[in-house]
């Protein structure tokens, strides 16, 4: 796991050198083990790279990596799972001089080319370049559990692991992009390729960007998509398969040269990984948590429990009040990319946690829930089910006729929504944990602010991942996983792990697993209405009863409970808000604000809009202001 920074200049007039190291060193903290560098000025390529060592931890390793004629030129950063038996498949023709999974990708690159994609399983973006082709190209994991942004300023692109590296190079100016933010204030993150910066854009999960020197232009594809491809196995096939690739997708992600251990909420998924881990380890796993003094997040109980019976050591830290501020005040510069997930806070001193106790690699539960169906929302599925029907059935009827059979249905801001999206003819499923819709965000924004937003963007983006052919789960799995996992929940985990120089791994997000599950039919995914069916029957001989039925709860923080019962907090948070230069800059409407701020009757939904506008402003102020 590491950070990397690339300049790609046409022009090659100055030297960017001076830029390069301004850069890389803005994201030390991704790869502290240590720095390298690659020029090539004649042809204006300037690579950076800053590694942590998991795998091979010789400096024979290091990046950028070369092959002996030095044509080939390589940045990665993450891991292949399979880089092994992709090492006995090439070793007939290649000549290995280390024990890293980096020269694996360089050879299996010499060998297939681009096709070397269709064979690595793992989470990684990486650079590549081909001197003899004149080609560089950029790659991103088919989920987007990596990131990798890149920006496009006159005659040069310039890309990178973290969205601060691109803006320190002082080649980029800071400009706020308008469809972004509205973006993030319904979504909590910014959708598809948009970042918060005019200019700045990231690859999407499954994308390639290749850029032809020769040419001076780039092209960006898709190499991967998940696809309809029904599994025909009964429903004892399917639980004794969904253990078998789970258990070795853990196994896989176990390879490490340094010292690992997991996150253990004490829910279904953390427990699986930790259940798993300590089998195949043969001896106690490190077992990490974070807990708050407050009974409705409060999950320790379930940890220790699980801790105890696997014999692990355990690593505990309660969350207070006081820490609060601690993390708003570090945030601002961490979170970049605008990440406004509630979870960012505890998963903030989890990470400083486990980076205290020397440990640099760890396992999390990430996309079960969307892959599994773990939400409480799928408990409605039979009414999500009869929406997707009746939607397919009126599809033809006329504007007129839907506008006037609107009119007489009862609605609250949610059902609005919905039949907007049902007039226009636009898909019925818009994500989960939408925080502003349409008109909630029109009025929050400055007028003149608000006119330069690109309206159609969302809708766009949605019905752009929007495919008839695939069932009621699939398609909400599917805008999922292009969506809200890798934008806001993958990134949320990349950003606050790495700034702890962490590597997390996700082993609920296997391709071959994701897939699989995929395709699986709708009624056994939700079998008898219960939430995570396959994956409770896949596990129930080996979680413990109590863990795999139990309430499910977020990875969630107080902040309800203290804004709500806690004056001088509420205060305090009002001011932060009002007293952004957001404001100033005519960016938010105050009243608006403000009558959020002081409404009276607060429930989850309202107080997300307060986090919301909370990070936003934090982000604001560091970077804009």
């Amino acid at each position: 796991m590491c950070g990397f920074t690339g300049i790609i200049d046409w022009q090659k007039n100055d030297d960017l050198e001076p830029n390069l190291q301004l850069a890389i060193n803005t994201i030390k903290h991704r790869g502290p083990d240590s720095q390298d560098f690659f020029y090539d000025k004649t042809k204006g390529i300037y690579f950076g790279f800053n590694r942590l060592k998991i795998i091979d931890l010789l400096n024979r390793s290091n990046q950028p990596f070369f092959d002996e004629e030095k044509n080939i030129i390589i940045m990665f950063n993450g891991e292949i799972y399979n880089f092994l038996e992709l090492k006995k498949e090439l070793s007939d023709n290649y000549n290995f001089v280390t024990s890293s999974d980096t020269e694996v990708l360089m050879f299996a690159y010499k060998k297939w080319g681009l096709n070397f994609l269709k064979k690595i399983q793992g989470m990684f973006s990486i650079a590549i370049y081909d001197k003899l082709q004149e080609k560089i190209m950029l790659v991103r994991d088919p989920i987007g559990i990596k990131p990798l942004f890149y920006a496009l300023n006159n005659n040069q692109i310039i890309f990178s692991s973290e969205i601060k590296s691109i803006l320190n190079t002082n080649l980029i100016k800071k400009e706020l992009n308008p469809t972004a933010i509205d973006s993030y204030l319904m979504f909590l993150c910014a959708i598809d390729n948009l970042t918060p910066f005019n200019n700045i854009f990231k690859l999407r999960p499954g994308e390639l960007m290749t850029i032809s020197l020769k040419d001076k232009n780039f092209k960006n594809e898709y190499y991967w998509d998940l696809k309809v491809e029904p599994i025909n196995e009964n429903e004892d096939e399917i639980i004794q398969n969904t253990f078998k690739k789970i258990d070795k997708s853990i196994k896989e992600q176990m390879q490490s040269d340094v010292d690992f251990g997991c996150f253990l909420s004490g829910g279904l998924d953390s427990s699986i990984n930790a259940i798993l881990m300590s089998k195949h380890m043969g001896k106690p796993i490190k077992a990490l948590t974070v807990y708050f003094d407050d009974d409705k997040n409060n999950e320790i109980s379930f940890s220790r429990s699980v801790a105890d019976i696997l014999k692990a050591q355990r690593f505990e830290k309660q969350i207070t009040q006081e820490d609060f501020w601690e993390f708003l005040k570090c945030f601002g510069e961490i979170n970049d990319n605008l990440n406004g997930d509630l979870s960012c806070f505890p998963l903030y001193f989890l990470s400083k946690m486990t980076y205290k106790n020397n440990i640099k690699m760890v396992l999390v539960g990430e996309g079960a829930d969307e892959l599994f169906c773990g939400y409480n929302s799928f408990k409605y599925f039979k009414f999500i089910k009869l929406i997707n029907f009746l939607w397919i059935k009126t599809e033809r009827w006329p504007k007129w006729l839907k506008t006037m059979a609107s009119a007489i249905i009862p609605k609250n801001k949610q059902i609005q929504e919905i039949l907007r999206r049902w007039t226009n003819n636009l898909p019925w499923y818009f994500g989960a944990n939408n925080i502003f819709l349409n008109n909630d965000r029109q009025n929050l924004f400055n007028r003149e602010f608000y006119a330069k937003i690109d309206k159609t963007f969302i809708d766009k983006t949605i019905s752009q991942h929007y495919n008839s052919k695939m069932t009621t789960l699939q398609k909400i799995t599917y805008l999922e996983t292009k969506l809200r996992l890798p934008e806001l929940l993958l990134n949320r985990v990349d950003l606050i792990t790495m700034n702890f120089s962490i590597e997390s791994r996700v082993p609920f997000l296997n391709t071959d697993l994701v897939k699989y599950i995929f395709n699986i039919k709708d009624e056994l995914k939700l079998k008898n209405n219960e939430t995570k069916y396959l994956l409770k029957k896949s596990m129930k001989n080996i979680v413990p009863s109590e863990i795999v039925y139990r309430k499910k709860q977020g990875f969630w923080a107080p902040f309800l409970s203290w804004y709500t019962n806690d004056v001088i907090f509420a205060n305090k948070i009002k001011n932060i808000i009002l007293q952004s230069k957001i404001f100033n800059d005519k960016i938010l409407n105050q009243d608006a604000v403000k009558a959020i701020l002081n409404q009276n009757n607060f429930t989850e939904k309202t107080i997300l809009k307060i986090w919301s506008l909370l990070i936003l402003s934090n982000f604001y102020d560091y970077y804009l202001s």
